[in-house]
């Protein structure tokens, strides 16, 4: 009986609903009748939700907010019951069966009986206190790997320590590969070492002597080679011993026998050496060699008798003269073979075992066996360090900070400090020391003139070119140089001023009379080469010649052009380390040249001793009684060093691969798990945060993938935003979602990459569309959806991304390839972090009710509150305030004695308790950055606070040699330069008087000297004489020299100290007699000298304001330097912006290209409130206008109150400074505004994090943070997670009321009487009220709750409730395999980040708003492959026969089904299965279930044909009621008449968003719009070796490329014209421009620039309307096409996918690889497959469910028996590729036409991977090359069947990709470009019009070189239809959308085709 919680009450209701098998008591009724507070029950409801769309029931209609601010109008919302609402639940067996199979992964008998003992609340918060079974540790537990030495990863366990292992056979699985050598002596040796000697009694090795053995055969057999399987499965074989000697040498021999010849037969008196290719672990237990040289592993392995194969037994370990038995304790495991022990206790260091490798003990020799030691390392428990050799310590981060420890420790090598100069000395060392390809690069030649960017100059002697610049023409260039003389000989310069036309490429320059010639920008960069040697087209040996290596420098050849190194395709492989000559730190190096090996090398060392030690979640020690159970990568570098030991020690007949191994500890889990629901929580969070292995070789590891999962597991029922923070945080899915090293377009000009910005709010926060909530849809004023973000925000929000890097590798962890650390969460590289405004969704700012960092008070740390972090023992920067002795603050931070380090320090966070006084430089101090405390360093943390980014400046001057070049206008509240400090004037000579001073050169000229001093513009430009020429009357202006000579000092608390402006004017005149300087040139000596401002920055005076540039959108930038004005932001404008062409009546001036308006601004402040609100409602008025947040008043501050939980805190001299009390906000009454122009326009001053002159790595994070807490505090997040977590658990379709409850809970923490948190983001709270809301526990719910269940959770369920036994449990740990392609479903390995289905998939026959996710997964090849799997399983448990989805199959059976019946009468039999495998939900399939069960043999089969049957029902499929319709009327298939012709149609999808602008590409015949292609794609933009030409008319240029890796393409298009290129194509509704796209004044297609949409769009062809409801294109032209007569059949070879779907039209669903498979039992089953499909349903799912098993019957016998003719399987020479298995397939069936009588066929295939975010050139090359192999094959296939002239080819896409590059590749665009291909095609052309330009701003730009495209989808799909026979009267069923634009849109069939 659970009691709700409060609901605001409208009316009274008490109210009793009977369901079938569930009383719910929804009373509403105080003990008076009236209403009580609380929440209500709703009321129980079966309309659908409609987060994806369609048209929900209206109950009652709000106003809601418009995204601009407005009401959006007739929203539907629901309204709650009133009152206080109790219900109860009247429990049974099938209830609490129901319950657990949403509950958990499906029921037992054991679990049935426990959640039936209690109410399900109950049983709910109980799973919730059950210990957290984290998957990573449960790994680390059972990997024991060998580790023959110390490596990077860590070190082997010592003899003498405990759990050492040893064994006592000679061989180890971790010896196959290698080779042994049997002595004349007889002694067996690997690597050298001995491993035995050999008896040849045989006895003392523990052997048996050899039997001869004979190869007898079954009567009627084959030989016995092709049936060794047989050997252990077949009981028959077993009995006789059939083919006994070929068993024992395959491996599969009989128990006790010893069919080899035995070593000594090999023994000859010479030695003679072997190749080991397979052990067996065990004294007596098989090996088998081969002789060296002779055959191969593989082929012996596969036939030993033919192939050389030697098998030969294990022995065990004799030495004729052995160790002494020892006395030490010893113990073994079941978990370990046998003849394996572990040292029982930890022995001393001097025990006897020291460095021993062999002992005796219990009268056998044991080997030891080097094994990897990883050690406990848990936040709560960090282990510091073991020895020198491993060091585990972790970064101190957010997640583990909680758990460190100040204790001795080791350093990490990232903590590791050293400055390498990069001489060829030091770059050869890379090699010498780490075998790295590491180069200078030389030979390089210039082309473009050094001015207008930077530019390289190198000194020159003798080789400077034969043509010098003239002297005037290069003044800024000559002077640059100077400034820059410390670079040395290569000196990096950016020239804004010299002249193109005057200063070519490759010019020298005379500098001081050194020559300096100018260079390629990277000549002389050290670049390591190693990744690019495998890639390099001319071969390995290019990069790798011993030259390069003994010189240390690479030279490029002189005969490539420079766009082969300029390439980005191969820059990508390159890795910069810095500039010849140029000193890098050690630390800077990449991660993966930061060795141990390498900081020894160049005497790199840590600043300090380690002195914290950090854990990581799940990282426990391994246990060695465990065994090793799993693979665990030792070594990865490269492709040639890699160690992981596979060999397990598991009872199978062959290894695991190392990719099953993080899957079977989710299947173990799932299985056998106490945390049950825990573990059902993180499966269902996990498909929402989805990353999946994205490659062949991220899937080989298995620590990353396990750390990543646990953050489910962890925060299963914690909060929301901890999933999103650690998600965010994650290494993994910063590589999966590639936002790892993403910068700020300051750090490298290329734009931020959006993938996470769009991602963490598409898919794992707030969705697409604005919600209620109660998920359905708002809809603003025409009725439309109203979208959540635009393409804007994720440019903002892309921008936040920036910064995160990697941790660096570490001891302890799974070794990764180059030793990349995935497990450690992110740190953060503030110069990477973007640091200008971001407006956020709502239109405000991220950072907005923060304060003001400028309000922070000066000395803030000194006063109460004031944090501190304990950072160490040593630190290298010099901003240390070294505190007295005697200071308050420092004995609040170190205590009475803080003298020994890190001994005295105890806190790493300290805060005050209260105000310090201040002491000696704290007194004078502003703020502080570091301060020392006796003998520790603490980093004071300031209060998060942001900056305003405009303001009126001050300037501040760089000192030292650079000062006249280095002016900045920097923003004076701000702590960014130093004081400098003066009085009086300086008297400086020029430098050509020959040492003369200022007086002496006066009286020298005589008279002349009036026309020096302010007369002479020189002399006014570097005020020579200043103190002499004031003193003789001739000052220059400003200047008094009354104090005479000039005196200065800089004043600083301690060195480099920064401060704000007035804190400068304040030190300055600390004792009255100093100014902060005026003079533009410094002395040559300064009196404060400690404070080390040479080189930084000192204020000036000098006012300065900063202009911005407006655009047409109203954005902005700053003119402040060079790198603002590339950046541009949004604003918001308190009403319109200057308008370009009208930018002077603004106050403002247009730029020269006419694309914006340049304005001057200054500063407003004014106060929101003029007087003190009085009241709420006067505070609520404006309270949307109170956007900057402020500190909380000191305590005592007098105050007003303007209502409840409201206080004013009200400054009368200044109501802008008065600060309001509202909630848990404290707001400053300032409004801050930026006037610009003439004031006409204003926009509030956006706040800003960071500082580009100062960035800091936490101000970064806080932004970071910002926007996390920004999306979990949207209010779509409740809803939209709230019914993502219901289909996982309980129903595809929830009803409103039940999605707003699931919110409810998610919002306030709490359900009905219970509290969880009582926090936002409760998932405790959120997973009890989907278990228990009355649409989850009700039985019969309606037609439209339920769902179809996960295939994988079908799977776990049943092998739970049915009990399942391993063979050889518990010692070994279940081995399933990789079943993504069998079930559609595995853990980690989603295809997608959008899940293995859409959660808006719909079914063909489903209604409009209906869905049914899992149904995406329930193909053909999948039902069929699921049903073999679980048929294979009920014989012969997880095996690999038939079909299995084990990953062993000899013998054959693997594990049984434990669970019977307690009852062997059928019907009772068949309802203990029906309450375990249904919920006690078999209705009309129970009939046919018993009557299996009776028509079994004897228990086993009745039982196992029962379990066969109840698999294949609606009921266990499918959740739901399960209430039968009557019965399927039959239908009675017609004949279609035989087909007149044939034609087809391929769509190749390239999924992902391919970058086809990379396809067809424009070329330099004098064409610009080549120069725009390289200017705007930058790093990425192919250059001409990496193309191939053709020429075309009527496009913008003659001449065009199509991507070199498509030869075959390129072929066809040239020579055979049957290809051509369809251009500036995309999804449209109607003809689009940019003005009316930004006018909203077109209809837009939905959700542009997300995957899940655009895809679907280009498939339907109907992109206004979200969702598959308008069916696709190719399944509509099949519609109309069998309608016509032309008998169709739609295919798709990638699964379920919306482009083959019609009306009418039913998909055929073909497995790439198997093509269409039979299902094994089916002529078994056939019969009950009839009646089970003959049944209709009430339940959707169930109805569903069953026609399509009926299809996918049919479909597959029908097709599989096709695919078994010999015409069919003669098909061959496709590649072993994607898409060549595809469409190989495709080939097949169009062979198979004519049985199959069709006239036509629509295929669709499907190549993914192009979302290139990252790795753009290596991605295009792969796929592009994989493409061109495919369609070579498939057009040669065509062309044997001679059918090419029938077919038609055509590619798409979801849509092209951004121009611009993200600096490793591109973003989501829109237009794109394709290709099309048949025999009958009019090819050599390339139709529609190219776009005219591709400039950033063109007029099909709407942003970061995303094109509009001029023409639809329908340009090229139209005439295809048409040619494939659709009539022109049905065009506009296929395309809706094309009577919306004109002939010149659409591309005529007569054009297109011949």
């Amino acid at each position: 009986r659970l009691q709700a919680s409060a609901m605001t009450a409208r009316r009274p209701v008490c109210v009793v609903l009977a369901l079938a098998a569930v009383s719910l008591l929804l009373s509403g009724c105080g003990d008076d009748g009236g209403p009580d507070p609380g929440l209500a029950p709703r009321e129980l409801e079966t309309t659908t939700s409609s987060l994806r769309g369609g048209e929900p029931p209206s109950t009652s209609t709000s106003p809601s907010a418009n995204a601009d601010g407005g009401d959006v109008t007739d929203v539907p919302t629901y309204s709650d019951w009133d009152g206080k609402a109790t219900w109860a639940v009247d429990k049974d067996k099938q209830a609490d069966a129901r319950f657990l199979i949403q509950a958990t992964f499906g029921p037992t008998v054991a679990s049935l009986s426990d959640a039936g003992a209690k109410p399900y609340i109950d049983w709910i918060v109980e799973q919730m206190a059950v210990p957290a079974g984290f998957h990573r540790s449960y790994y680390r537990e059972r990997v024991n790997p060998r580790l023959p030495g110390t490596r990077a990863i860590g070190a082997p366990r010592k003899q003498c320590e405990k759990h050492s292992r040893w064994s006592d056979f000679a061989f180890s699985k971790g010896d196959v590969g290698k080779q042994v050598v049997l002595t004349a002596a007889k002694q067996l040796k690997v690597d050298g070492i001995l491993r035995t000697e050999m008896d040849d009694g045989y006895s003392n090795n523990r052997l048996s002597a050899p039997t001869v053995c004979t190869d007898e055969l079954p009567k009627n057999s084959k030989t016995c080679t092709a049936q060794s399987w047989f050997c252990r499965d077949d009981p028959t074989w077993v009995q006789n011993s059939y083919c006994r000697h070929n068993c024992y040498t395959k491996g599969f021999g009989y128990d006790g026998d010893m069919c080899s010849d035995g070593w000594p037969s090999l023994a000859t008196g010479t030695e003679k050496t072997y190749q080991i290719c397979a052990v067996t672990e065990a004294v007596g237990g098989w090996m088998l060699l081969t002789e060296v040289p002779g055959s191969s592993c593989a082929n012996a392995y596969e036939d030993p008798s033919a192939n050389g194969g030697i098998a030969m037994p294990n022995p065990g370990i004799y030495l004729s003269t052995p160790p002494s038995e020892t006395s030490l304790a010893f113990t073994s495991s079941e978990n370990l073979p046998a003849g394996a022990m572990l040292l029982k206790q930890e022995q001393p260091v001097d025990c006897e075992l020291k460095d021993k490798d062999f002992i005796r003990k219990g009268g056998s020799t044991y080997l030891y066996d080097y094994r990897l030691e990883l050690l406990d390392n848990l936040p709560q428990q960090p282990k510091s360090h073991k020895g020198e050799e491993v060091c585990p310590v972790v970064s101190k981060n957010a997640f583990n900070a909680h758990g460190c420890e100040i204790i001795e420790t080791c350093q990490p090598l990232s903590k590791y400090r050293g400055e390498i100069e990069l001489t060829t000395e030091s770059i050869k060392a890379f090699m010498t020391v780490e075998n790295r390809y590491v180069y200078s690069i030389a030979g390089l030649v210039p082309s473009a003139s050094p001015c207008g960017g930077q530019s390289r100059w190198k000194k020159c002697d003798a080789d400077c070119g034969s043509s010098a610049v003239a002297e005037a023409d290069v003044a800024d260039i000559v002077a640059l140089l100077k400034e820059a003389e410390d670079e040395g000989d290569r000196r990096d310069i950016t020239s804004q001023t010299c002249q193109k036309a005057k200063v070519l490429a490759g010019f020298y320059v005379t500098v001081d009379a050194v020559k300096f010639k100018h260079v390629h920008i990277h000549e002389g960069n050290v670049y390591d080469f190693t990744d690019w040697v495998p890639q390099h087209p001319g071969g390995p040996a290019k990069i790798t010649k011993q030259a390069w290596v003994n010189a240390g420098e690479l030279t490029f050849p002189s005969g490539h052009g420079k766009e082969r190194w300029e390439a980005g395709t191969t820059h990508q492989y390159l890795t910069l380390l810095g500039k010849k000559g140029a000193k890098v730190e050690f630390s800077n190096l990449p991660l993966h040249l930061q060795t141990k090996a390498l900081a020894s090398q160049f005497s790199a060392s840590p600043i300090s001793e380690g002195w914290l030690a950090c854990g990581s979640p799940g990282e426990v020690a391994n246990m060695p009684s465990l065994g090793h159970k799993f693979s665990f990568w030792t070594v990865f570098e490269g492709d040639t060093k890699r160690e992981v030991d596979l060999s397990l020690d598991d009872a199978f007949a062959k290894d695991q691969r190392s990719q099953v191994s993080k899957a079977n500890v989710w299947v173990k889990k799932a299985l056998h798990g106490d945390d049950q629901l825990r573990q059902r929580m993180a499966w269902a969070l996990s498909q929402i945060f989805v990353a999946g292995v994205s490659s062949t070789e991220s899937n080989v590891y298995n620590e990353q993938w396990l750390n990543y999962y646990d953050i489910f597991v962890r925060n299963a029922f914690g909060n929301f935003k901890d999933i999103l923070r650690e998600v965010t945080y994650s290494p993994l899915m910063g590589t999966y979602l590639t936002y790892t090293k993403n910068s700020a377009y300051d750090y490298n000009q290329f734009y931020p990459d959006e993938n996470y910005a769009r991602e963490i709010m598409q898919l794992f926060s707030i969705g697409l569309w604005k919600l209620g909530e109660d998920g359905r849809r708002l809809k603003d004023g025409q009725g439309r959806d109203v979208p959540t973000y635009s393409n804007e925000h994720i440019t903002n929000f892309a921008r936040v991304m920036t910064g995160f890097i990697e941790q660096a590798p570490r001891s302890n962890i799974e070794e990764l390839r180059w030793s990349v650390n995935k497990i450690d969460p992110m740190l953060m590289n503030a110069n990477m972090h973007d640091v200008y405004p971001k407006i956020d969704l709502d239109g405000n700012h991220l950072g907005d009710l923060l304060p003001l960092c400028s309000d922070v008070p000066e000395r803030a740390f000194l006063k109460q509150g004031a944090s501190y972090e304990f950072i160490g023992c040593g630190y290298a920067d010099p901003d240390v305030l070294v505190l007295d002795a005697g200071s308050s603050l420092g004995r609040a931070l170190g205590g009475e004695d803080a003298s020994t380090c890190p001994g005295s320090f105890k806190k790493l966070v300290v805060e005050l308790g209260a105000d310090v006084a201040c002491s000696g430089d704290e007194c004078t101090a502003e703020t502080l950055q570091v301060v020392k405390v006796g003998a520790g360093y603490f980093k004071y943390v300031p209060p998060t606070c942001v900056y305003l980014f405009f303001f009126e400046g001050k300037i501040t001057k760089e000192m030292g040699k650079r000062w006249t070049w280095k002016a900045s206008c920097d923003n004076p509240k701000t702590s960014v330069a130093g004081a400098w400090c003066c009085k009086g004037c300086t008297d400086k000579a020029s430098h050509t008087w020959e040492g003369k001073t200022c007086p002496e050169y006066k009286a020298i000229q005589g008279s002349n000297w009036v026309t020096k001093c302010n007369a002479h513009d020189y002399w006014k430009q570097f005020q020579l004489c200043e103190l002499t020429c004031f003193g003789g009357g001739a000052g220059y202006e400003g200047d008094n020299c009354t104090s005479g000579a000039l005196v200065e000092d800089w004043r600083c608390s301690y060195p480099t100290e920064m401060v704000s402006y007035s804190s400068a004017v304040k030190k300055c005149g600390a004792s009255g007699e100093l100014a902060v300087c005026t003079s533009d040139k410094p002395t040559d000596a300064v009196a404060g000298a400690s404070c080390a401002y040479d080189e930084k920055r000192v204020w000036t005076p000098q006012d300065c304001t900063v202009n911005i540039r407006v655009d047409a959108d109203g954005k902005v930038t700053s003119q402040r330097t060079a790198t603002t004005m590339l950046n541009w932001f949004q604003v918001t404008w308190s009403d319109v912006w200057p308008k370009i062409g009208a930018c002077a009546a603004s106050g403002c001036e247009e730029t020269s290209n006419g694309d914006a308006c340049e304005c001057p601004t200054s500063m407003e402040r004014s106060a929101v409130f003029d007087a003190a609100p009085t009241s709420i409602e006067a505070l609520r008025a404006w309270l949307h206008r109170l956007r900057v947040g402020a500190l909380e008043p000191a305590p005592g501050a007098p105050s007003s109150s303007c209502g409840q939980g409201c206080k004013v805190f009200w400054d009368g001299s200044d109501a802008a400074g008065s600060v309001i009390a509202f909630g848990d906000r404290f707001y400053s009454n300032a409004e801050h505004l930026v006037v610009v122009g003439g004031g006409a326009h204003k926009f509030r001053n956006p706040p800003a994090f960071n500082l580009a002159e100062k960035p800091d790595e936490r101000r970064a994070l806080a932004e970071v943070e910002a926007l996390i807490d920004h999306l979990f505090q949207h209010p779509n997040t409740p809803a939209f997670i709230a019914y993502k977590l219901i289909q996982r658990f309980v129903t595809s379709n929830p009803s409103p009321g039940y999605v707003r409850n699931v919110s409810k809970a998610f919002v306030s923490g709490k359900y009905f009487n219970k509290e969880f948190s009582g926090v936002r983001g409760d998932l405790g709270a959120t997973i009890a009220a989907i278990l228990m809301d009355p649409e989850a526990r009700g039985a019969d719910m309606g037609g439209t709750v339920g769902s179809l269940r996960e295939p994988l959770l079908k799977l776990i369920h049943f092998m739970r409730a049915m009990q399942y036994t391993d063979r050889d449990a518990p010692a070994r740990e279940i081995a399933v395999k990789d079943l993504i392609d069998d079930i559609g479903q595995w853990p980690y390995q989603s295809p997608t980040v959008f899940n293995f289905y859409h959660f808006d998939y719909q079914p063909r026959r489903f209604d409009d708003g209906l869905v049914a996710p899992e149904f995406e997964i329930f193909t053909t090849p999948i039902v069929v492959s699921f049903l073999n799997g679980m048929m294979s399983l009920i014989d012969n448990g997880m095996t690999s026969c038939n079909n299995g989805f084990g990953h062993d199959g000899i013998p054959c059976r693997q594990g049984s089904l434990g669970w019977t019946p307690g009852q062997k009468d059928a019907e009772q039999a068949v309802e203990e299965m029906d309450i375990l495998l249904t919920g006690g939900r078999l209705n009309a399939s129970r009939a046919i279930v018993v009557a299996a069960y009776e028509g079994g043999a004897n228990d086993a089969e009745k039982l196992k044909a029962a379990q066969q049957t109840i698999l294949l029902t609606p009921e266990f499929n499918t959740l739901g009621s399960s209430h039968a319709a009557g019965d399927r009327v039959a239908s009675d298939p017609s004949t279609p008449p035989a087909p007149a012709d044939y034609k087809a149609l391929v769509l190749l999808f390239l999924s992902g968003g391919a970058d086809t602008f990379n396809l067809v590409i424009p070329q330099n015949a004098n064409c610009q719009l080549y120069d725009d292609y390289v200017t705007v794609r930058q790093d990425i933009a192919l250059r001409s070796h990496e193309v191939l030409d053709f020429e075309v008319a009527g496009q913008p240029c003659s001449k065009f490329a199509v991507h070199g890796k498509l030869p075959f393409l390129h072929k066809l298009l040239t020579t055979e014209k049957k290809a051509a290129f369809v251009t500036n194509i995309g999804a449209i509704a109607e003809p689009t421009t940019k003005a009316a796209f930004k006018a909203d004044a077109v209809e837009r297609c939905a959700g542009l620039f997300s995957h899940s949409d655009q895809q679907t769009a280009a498939m339907t062809l109907k992109c206004q309307t979200q969702g598959a409801s308008p069916k696709g294109f190719g399944g509509r032209m099949a519609d109309v096409l069998n309608k016509a007569g032309h008998t169709t059949t739609s295919f798709s070879i990638a699964g379920s996918k919306t482009f083959t779907e019609g009306f009418n039209t039913t998909v055929q669903v073909i497995d790439r690889q198997r093509g269409a498979q039979k299902f094994n039992k089916h002529g078994d089953l056939k019969q009950v497959i009839g009646s089970l499909t003959a049944k209709k349903h009430e339940n959707i799912y169930c109805e569903e469910y069953a026609k399509q098993l009926k299809e996918s019957m049919d479909s597959s016998e029908f097709l599989a028996s096709l695919f078994e003719t010999e015409e069919l399987t003669a098909i061959e020479g496709f590649p072993a590729t994607t898409l060549g298995a595809q469409l190989h397939q495709v080939s097949r069936l169009i062979k198979s036409r004519g049985p199959r009588n069709v006239a036509r066929d629509i295929f669709f295939v499907e190549l993914g991977g192009f979302d290139t975010h990252n790795d753009n050139g290596e991605v295009l090359n792969a796929k592009f090359a994989e493409i061109n192999g495919a369609l070579e094959s498939f057009v040669g296939e065509l062309k044997t069947q001679n059918i090419f002239e029938s077919v038609t080819l055509m590619s798409a896409s979801d849509f092209g990709r951004t121009l611009t590059s993200n600096g490793v590749g591109t973003d989501h665009a829109w237009a794109g470009n394709h290709f099309v291909l048949g025999g009958s095609i009019n090819g050599g052309k390339l139709y529609n019009r190219y776009p005219t330009s591709l400039l950033l701003g063109n007029e099909q730009d709407v942003g970061k070189g995303r094109l509009i495209p001029q023409y639809p989808w329908e340009s090229v799909f139209a005439p295809i239809a048409e040619w494939m026979g659709v009539d022109s009267k049905d065009l506009p069923y296929v395309f809706p959308n094309r009577a919306k634009f004109n002939a010149t849109h659409i591309i005529a069939k007569n054009t297109l085709f011949r």
